[in-house]
């Protein structure tokens, strides 16, 4: 097990998840239950893992001994828990667990006990329109009426069921073809995308089958996941204008069907963040505030309290506070971060890594605008100390690059030759790192040793516009600075791009 594995998964319980696991762990019987709780209770209060810090807490006990076994059994301890406090709150769970029960029953010839609950398995899958379960448990349903011959009475009650597996079996190998194809895509954006011929192995995964399946998905599900690959497309081919209006029927499907909207809040609400984002990358502030005000409507109208609403408020405050600090409002920006301070102290717990990283991001950017440098640093120092992510995460990078400007306002030059040295190792190999961003390092790298720079500086100013487009405001910042330092000014680099 990766030394950081457990760590993670201890600091993404929340305080009740906790509390159901130390009930399920005093159950248990054995050395490992209380060597088990103890090691959980000091990785709890580590806010970085310290494996050198925990051996030498435990030195001489049954935890330091037996380190590497305790870990896997609590690993597998806190997944058991877990599986249990969500059994309620994950269908898949719940139908996993019907299912699994109505097989049992079958095996052991029970076979009208096991339709009980092959009949409660397949409520719930068909309200959650989980086709590949919903073949099995139909199957395994039919195979044991067939057994106690208590099939439908009439020849089209019988004709319904089969035509009903049928159906099942196309939405399924549909999903299946959907899904392969988003995997395929996914692998071409990490370990694909910027190698020589590019663009035909783009084309050869989504093609032309692909984009005309459109007319013919089963099912709702298979129209979410169908738009949600297209709209992933659309954005790697630079296609800005197909990929909004994969977007804008992302959503529609949502807001066509309020039945579908409550079984996948969260998706809907990241696919009117995909809006949001747009319109706010296109400057169009009057649309962005209406999907703005028409997000936070859904989340505070929404009562049910589904897994990642506390996570959406806080993206939604993080997309807000974003569209703040392109604008310049300073009195609204400090408004707006106080209440992002509070929903980053009152989410410990509940908000996710991704979002707490994001408001770390954030705050650390506010402070820079108003030059606060070493509140900057404070929160910027948090968010690099968080890379489960991976190393070519763009905020991890762009944690880095932030730590290195600050430290060069704070005169601190040691360290930005350190940091752009080790960014190098960190942020891993030429795959994962733009010319433009090794351009960047290479500057700061330079700054750091020598206080100045040579080299080609209109060059350097041209990445740096390139780069600003993926944010706005600490390339603007870069650009700025960069400029001052080379004496060449924004207007002359920007003629010359």
């Amino acid at each position: 097990m990766g030394n950081n594995q457990l760590f993670d998964l201890v600091h993404s319980l929340t305080q009740s998840e906790k509390r159901y696991f130390k009930l399920m762990a005093a159950q248990q019987s054995g050395e490992d239950k209380s060597d088990g709780v103890k090691l959980f209770d000091a990785l709890c209060k580590q806010s970085i893992y310290d494996e050198f810090l925990l051996k030498k807490k435990f030195k001489g006990s049954g935890v330091e001994k037996r380190f590497s076994a305790l870990k896997i059994y609590l690993y597998d301890l806190i997944l058991k828990s877990l599986a249990q406090y969500n059994n309620q709150s994950f269908a898949s769970i719940k139908i996993r667990k019907y299912l699994d029960e109505g097989e049992v029953l079958q095996r052991k010839g029970l076979y009208a006990h096991a339709i009980k609950r092959l009949e409660k398995a397949e409520k719930l899958a068909d309200e959650a329109g989980a086709s590949f379960v919903l073949h099995d448990i139909l199957r395994l349903k039919l195979s044991c009426q067939s057994m106690i011959g208590s099939f439908p009475s009439t020849y089209e009650e019988m004709n319904g069921q089969l035509a009903r597996l049928d159906e099942e079996m196309l939405k399924m190998n549909q999903t299946n073809f959907i899904f392969t194809k988003s995997i395929s895509l996914v692998h071409w954006c990490m370990h694909l995308k910027g190698k020589k011929g590019n663009a035909v192995e783009l084309k050869n995964i989504i093609d032309d089958t692909f984009i005309h399946l459109e007319k013919s998905l089963c099912g709702r599900f298979n129209q979410h996941y169908y738009y949600r690959t297209l709209k992933m497309y659309y954005d790697e081919a630079g296609n800005n204008e197909m990929w909004f209006k994969s977007v804008l029927k992302h959503v529609q499907i949502f807001e066509e069907d309020v039945a579908f909207l409550n079984r996948l809040p969260s998706n809907y609400f990241h696919a009117l963040s995909s809006v949001l984002n747009y319109y706010v990358s296109t400057k169009n502030e009057a649309a962005a505030e209406k999907i703005m005000m028409k997000a936070k409507s859904f989340l505070e109208n929404n009562n049910a309290m589904y897994t990642n609403k506390t996570n959406d408020c806080a993206h939604l405050f993080c997309t807000y506070f974003n569209m703040l600090l392109r604008g310049g409002d300073t009195l609204k920006i400090a408004a707006y971060r106080t209440q992002l301070l509070t929903q980053y102290n009152e989410g410990k717990g509940v908000i996710n890594l991704y979002a707490r990283l994001w408001i770390k991001h954030l705050l650390a950017l506010s402070y820079m605008k108003e030059t606060n440098w070493k509140e900057a640093l404070k929160w910027n120092n948090l968010l690099i100390h968080h890379d489960q992510f991976g190393k070519s995460n763009f905020l991890y990078f762009e944690g880095y690059l932030q730590n290195i400007l600050l430290h060069y306002h704070l005169k601190n030059y040691d360290y930005i030759e350190r940091l752009s040295k080790s960014v190098f190792k960190i942020v891993g190999s030429d795959q994962d790192m733009s010319s433009q961003e090794k351009s960047l390092l290479l500057f700061f790298h330079q700054i750091g040793k020598n206080q100045n720079f040579i080299g080609d500086q209109k060059q350097l100013l041209s990445d740096c516009a390139v780069l600003q487009e993926r944010n706005h405001f600490i390339y603007d910042f870069l650009q700025n600075w960069m400029s001052d330092l080379c004496s060449i000014t924004v207007s002359q680099n920007v003629s010359s791009i």
